[in-house]
């Protein structure tokens, strides 16, 4: 098998969910998508995190001879996402090259309906919507999340066992998203009515003005090198997403030992135990390629939430510490490797 994958080399999360795939399956070439032309030119590339494989740089999309030359030589193409022009599964379904997507649903092109060069396979990074591509494309879909090295946060899971004392909590905004998806604001209601003591950590890729006057907030937008660093000294991630299947913070969180408190829908209930999930309910909501329901959760609730792990002994939060390990194994490379091999064999 000779393996290509495309991949992106800024610092959002779809580049570091390639670099993991790259890791992990160790393609024979990639194509480095610089996203500048579509992204804002002052948004920073790092092709070095790619300089163990045979590479080539794209500014912006790719064009048709890019594609070309790219599946040279190739037997399979991996993307995430997009293929970013429909040509390359086009070209590829000529040579007779197996194409597979990983694709997110709110941003999948084929279902809206438009006649397109499909994947060999759509590789669906979590359980959300996974129906709605399953009726659509039956035995071309197949549940394949992407790995998250254990090693990596190896440094954040000692820093946050047995830690004491003041609680710290963590939310990630990252790359603010299409309606506060990360739930930012119903995290910041959340703590109009909580009085506990703790500190809660806001992280952003960019400077966000405080949303609200609390001293307990930190507003963080630094940016490490590594990954294990935004999740290091901390109790729990609190997480109240309004929407969205893949969520790599929840991946990184529960590899580094920390408890994840999600709304009680899906793909988070059938990850996360019951007692880190918060009620709330449907409202509102955006079309992408597709109509997206918001689901927000109950703010009394998140407050409550809060209390509680604030207010939990050592011992229990440890107890969840140690759940939140064992439910990463899932995206540990070891367990996904053959299954995605198994795949590419098919």
């Amino acid at each position: 098998m000779n393996l290509g994958i495309v991949v992106r080399a800024d610092d959002g999360g779809l580049a570091w969910q390639t670099v993991a795939l790259c890791r992990m399956l160790e393609p024979s070439k990639v194509m480095i998508i610089d996203s500048r032309p579509f992204n804002g030119t002052g948004v920073k590339q790092h092709p070095e995190r790619f300089a163990a494989y045979d590479s080539m740089i794209t500014n912006g999309f790719p064009t048709n001879d890019e594609c070309h030359r790219f599946l040279d030589g190739l037997t399979h193409v991996l993307t995430c996402e997009t293929p970013y022009t429909f040509e390359l599964f086009a070209e590829a379904e000529r040579r007779g090259i197996k194409t597979f997507l990983q694709q997110n649903h709110e941003f999948c092109d084929y279902l809206t309906g438009s006649e397109r060069p499909l994947p060999t396979k759509f590789l669906a990074p979590s359980l959300w919507k996974l129906d709605v591509i399953y009726r659509r494309f039956g035995d071309r879909v197949v549940f394949l999340p992407p790995p998250t090295f254990p090693s990596d946060f190896g440094s954040a899971r000692i820093a946050n066992h047995g830690r004491t004392g003041r609680r710290q909590f963590l939310h990630v905004v990252g790359k603010p998203a299409a309606g506060d998806r990360n739930g930012t604001m119903l995290l910041m209601y959340a703590m109009q009515r909580t009085r506990a003591d703790f500190e809660l950590v806001v992280k952003s890729q960019a400077p966000l003005e405080p949303i609200i006057k609390d001293k307990r907030i930190t507003w963080d937008s630094s940016s490490p090198d590594d990954q294990w660093r935004l999740y290091a000294r901390f109790d729990a991630l609190i997480m109240p997403r309004r929407y969205g299947g893949l969520c790599l913070p929840m991946n990184e969180a529960l590899t580094s030992g920390l408890p994840v408190i999600m709304p009680n829908t899906s793909p988070n209930d059938a990850i996360l135990p019951a007692d880190w999930l918060v009620p709330g309910a449907f409202n509102g909501g955006f079309t992408s390629r597709v109509p997206i329901p918001y689901f927000n959760v109950n703010i009394g609730l998140l407050a409550r939430k809060l209390d509680e792990l604030a207010a939990m002994t050592d011992e229990v939060l440890d107890q969840h510490k140690a759940r939140a390990l064992e439910l990463s194994r899932q995206w540990d490379p070891e367990v996904l490797r053959p299954q995605y091999e198994a795949v590419f064999r098919s």
